[in-house]
C-alpha cells in the first residue's frame, strides 16, 4: 500500500482548489470595489483566467506532484501580480505567500516543500531586485535590507519547520503504513485463522454430531452387549451346573466302565485258556482220530491175518488129512507087512518088528494128527471167534472213526466259534479300552471346559464390570462432547 492510498493528495487538490477559488473571487470583489474600473476588471479577468487555470489543473492527468506545485504557486503569482500592479497591500500579499506556503504544507511532502523553498527564495531575490525594497513597504520609510532578510529568515525557519513536521510526519505514516501493512497481515492472518478455525469449527461441529450419534449408538450396543453378557454368564453358570452333574455322572460311568473293562479282561483271558484248550481238544482228537485209523489198519490187518490163519488152518486141515490117510495106509501097510512078516516066519521077524514100529509110529502120527487136529479145531473155532469179534471191533473202529470224524466236526465248529468268540471278545476289550481311554480323554475335557467355564463365568463377570465403567466413562465422554460442542458453537459465532 502506497502513501497515496493512505495520504488522499486528491483531497488535498480539492481543497487548495476550493481555496483559491474562494480567494480569487474575494480579491476579485475586493479589486472592483477599491480599485478603478479599468484596474478593477483587469483584476477580475486575471483572478478568472487562474481560477480557470487552477479547475483545468484539478482536472488534468499529469501527475499528482507537478498539479501540487501549479496549485501552490498560483497564490504566489496572483501575488507577484497583484504587487506588480500595486492592487493589494504589500502585508496582503505576504499573507498570500504564508497561505501558499499552508497549501504547499497539506501535501505534507518534504521534497514538495524543498523545492518550493527554492522557488520562494528565487522569486523573492527576483522581486527585491527589479522592486526594491519598496516590495515590502511602499508607504514606510523605516524599510531596509534587514527587514528583508528578516521576512526571508522567517519565511525559511517555518519551511524548514515544516520540512520537518513532514519529514516526521512521512517518518509516522512510513511506520504507521508498516504498522497498517503488518496489521494488515496479521488481519489477513487472523481473518484466514478464524476462517480455518470457522471451517474446522464445522467440521468440528459435525464430527461431534457424528461422534454424540457413534457415542449413543455404542452406548447402546455397550447395553445390549451388557444385556447378552448378563444372559451369556447365565447361560455360563447354568452350563457350569450341567458340566458339574455330568462329571459326576461321567465319573460315575467311568468306574463302571473301569469295572467292566475289568470283568472283559478276564472274560478275555478266560476266553484264551478256552481256546487253548480247545486246541488242546482238538489236537487229542486229531491224534485219536490217528490213533483210531492205526486201530482200524491194526485190526484191518489182524482180521486179515486171522483169515489168512483160517485158510493156513484149513489147508494144515487138508495136511493134517492127508498124514491122517497116510497114517492109515501106513497103518495098513504095517499090518500087511506084520501079516506077510507072520507069513514069513522066522525071515519076517525083523520085518514085523519094522511092521510094528511103522504101525506104532502110524499110529502115533494118528494120534498126533488126532492131537493136532483137535487143537486146530480148537484153534479153528477161536479163530472164527476172533475173526467174528475182530468183524464187530472193525466195525466198532469204523463208528469209532465216524463219531471222532463227527467230534472233530463238532470241535471244529466249537474251535471256529471259540476263535470267533475270543476274537470278539479282544475286539470288544479293545473297544472297551478304546472306550475307557476315550471316555477318559471326554471326562478330562469337560473337567477342562468346567474350569474354561468357571474362568469364563470370572472373565464375563470382570468383563461386566468393565462394561459398566465404559459405560460412566462412554457417559462422561458425551458429556465432555456436548461442552465441546457448546465451545465449537460458542468459537464459530466468535469467527463470524
Amino acid at each position: 500500500m502506497s502513501k497515496n492510498d493512505i495520504y488522499n493528495i486528491k483531497k488535498v487538490h480539492l481543497v487548495n482548489l476550493v481555496v483559491l477559488t474562494i480567494l480569487e473571487l474575494t480579491l476579485s470583489l475586493l479589486a472592483l470595489k477599491g480599485c478603478n474600473t479599468r484596474l478593477g476588471l483587469l483584476c477580475f479577468a486575471t483572478n478568472a483566467i487562474f481560477t480557470a487555470i487552477s479547475i483545468g489543473l484539478y482536472f488534468s492527468p499529469i501527475k499528482d506532484e507537478i498539479k501540487a506545485l501549479f496549485f501552490t504557486s498560483i497564490p504566489i503569482v496572483v501575488s507577484v501580480f497583484f504587487i506588480l500592479t500595486d492592487s493589494i497591500t504589500v502585508i496582503c500579499s505576504h499573507y498570500m505567500i504564508f497561505l501558499s506556503i499552508a497549501m504547499i504544507a497539506l501535501y505534507f511532502n518534504k521534497n514538495l516543500i524543498k523545492f518550493y523553498q527554492v522557488i520562494i527564495n528565487i522569486l523573492f531575490l527576483t522581486l527585491i531586485s527589479v522592486k526594491g525594497l519598496s516590495l515590502l513597504d511602499s508607504s514606510t520609510k523605516n524599510v531596509n535590507i534587514w527587514s528583508f532578510i528578516q521576512i526571508i529568515v522567517c519565511i525559511n525557519f517555518v519551511l524548514i519547520l515544516l520540512y520537518f513536521l513532514t519529514k516526521w510526519g512521512n517518518q509516522l505514516i512510513e511506520s504507521a503504513e508498516e504498522k497498517e501493512k503488518i496489521s494488515t497481515e496479521l488481519a489477513d492472518k487472523l481473518n484466514n485463522s478464524m476462517k480455518e478455525i470457522q471451517k474446522n469449527s464445522d467440521i468440528l461441529n459435525t464430527n461431534l454430531i457424528m461422534f454424540n450419534k457413534n457415542i449413543s449408538s455404542s452406548k447402546e450396543a455397550i447395553s445390549n452387549v451388557n444385556n447378552a453378557i448378563s444372559d451369556i454368564s447365565d447361560g455360563i453358570n447354568d452350563q457350569s451346573e450341567d458340566l458339574k452333574s455330568i462329571n459326576e455322572k461321567m465319573n460315575n460311568s467311568s468306574e463302571n466302565i473301569k469295572k467292566s473293562q475289568i470283568v472283559s479282561d478276564k472274560v478275555s483271558t478266560q476266553s484264551a485258556e478256552m481256546n487253548e484248550q480247545i486246541e488242546q481238544g482238538h489236537e487229542r482228537i486229531d491224534d485219536m482220530n490217528k490213533q483210531m485209523e492205526i486201530i482200524y489198519q491194526s485190526v484191518s490187518n489182524s482180521n486179515a491175518t486171522i483169515t489168512e490163519l483160517q485158510c493156513s488152518i484149513e489147508e494144515i486141515n487138508k495136511f493134517l488129512d492127508v498124514i491122517t490117510a497116510i497114517s492109515a495106509q501106513t497103518n495098513m501097510l504095517a499090518l500087511n507087512a506084520a501079516i506077510e512078516a507072520a507069513r514069513a516066519g522066522e525071515h519076517g521077524k525083523g520085518f514085523a518088528v519094522v511092521a510094528d514100529e511103522v504101525r506104532k509110529l502110524a499110529e502115533n502120527s494118528s494120534d498126533t494128527v488126532n492131537d493136532i487136529n483137535k487143537i486146530i479145531t480148537s484153534i479153528k473155532d477161536k479163530t472164527s471167534l476172533v475173526v467174528e469179534k475182530s468183524h464187530i471191533g472193525e466195525e466198532a473202529v469204523k463208528s469209532g472213526i465216524e463219531l471222532i470224524s463227527k467230534v472233530k466236526s463238532t470241535f471244529d465248529i466249537i474251535k471256529k466259534a471259540a476263535s470267533a468268540n475270543s476274537e470278539y471278545l479282544s475286539q470288544n476289550a479293545e473297544m472297551n479300552s478304546r472306550t475307557t481311554t476315550e471316555f477318559m480323554m471326554i471326562l478330562e475335557k469337560i473337567n477342562k471346559i468346567a474350569d474354561i467355564s468357571q474362568n469364563q463365568a470370572a472373565a464375563i463377570e470382570e468383563i461386566s464390570a468393565t462394561m459398566e465403567t465404559t459405560t460412566e466413562d462412554i457417559t462422561s465422554i458425551n458429556n465432555s462432547v456436548d461442552e465441546l460442542k457448546n465451545l465449537s458453537e460458542s468459537l464459530n459465532k466468535m469467527s463470524k
